[in-house]
């Protein structure tokens, strides 16, 4: 019972730190797209064009290698006037997705179809609105604009972390209470048959 009661509680601090983990990138990520929102420069980029790159991922020996699957995620090179200079600058468009032909691996929210409409949607020459660090201009942002091509939100992220970081919590408690048990269920025995 002792043995177990420390791998539960050595898993709830395990599961607690991990929740605590995306906590703090929920957070950092929330932070991250509200500065880039509301305090850099908004501007109207005109597209020059975007693509669904990616590359593909093998798996297994030298001599026996299998594709796992492909990673893919959209590029856009966008031209824009910041601080009075017309620049150029290519960014990755929403979250890059990993797909597998054997389906191994659990299927994302964003396909490879979703990229491909989005860009439909934003052809060469149409106008999208980005924001620009001012202290550089060359980093830009979309400030969350491609939440559509985002696989998660730091808001889903933040919850997801409170929930873990719970699970762990409960965990910890649960082993507490069955230590505190087993003691005083020690305790009692040892009354019961005192030592001479």
């Amino acid at each position: 019972m002792t043995k177990w009661v420390q791998y539960l509680t050595l898993s709830g601090f395990i599961v607690l730190f991990g929740g605590i983990l995306f906590l703090l990138d929920g957070a950092w990520q929330h932070y991250r797209l509200y500065v880039e929102g509301t305090q850099w420069p908004a501007i109207e980029a005109n597209i020059s064009g975007c693509n669904v790159a990616g590359s593909w991922h093998s798996g297994g020996t030298p001599g026996s290698r299998s594709v796992q699957g492909e990673s893919s995620y959209v590029r856009c090179t966008l031209k824009y006037l910041a601080n009075g200079a017309e620049r150029e600058n290519t960014i990755n468009v929403g979250s890059t997705i990993f797909t597998s032909p054997s389906g191994k691996y659990p299927a994302s929210k964003i396909t490879a179809a979703d990229m491909h409409n989005w860009i439909s949607r934003h052809p060469a020459g149409s106008i999208l609105t980005i924001h620009y660090d001012p202290s550089n201009p060359n980093i830009i942002s979309m400030a969350g604009a491609d939440s559509e091509l985002r696989t998660s939100s730091p808001e889903d992220r933040l919850w997801f972390g409170f929930f873990i970081a719970l699970a762990g919590t409960a965990l910890i408690v649960i082993a507490k209470i069955l230590k505190n048990r087993s003691s005083i269920s020690t305790s009692s025995r040892t009354a019961n048959f005192p030592l001479h």
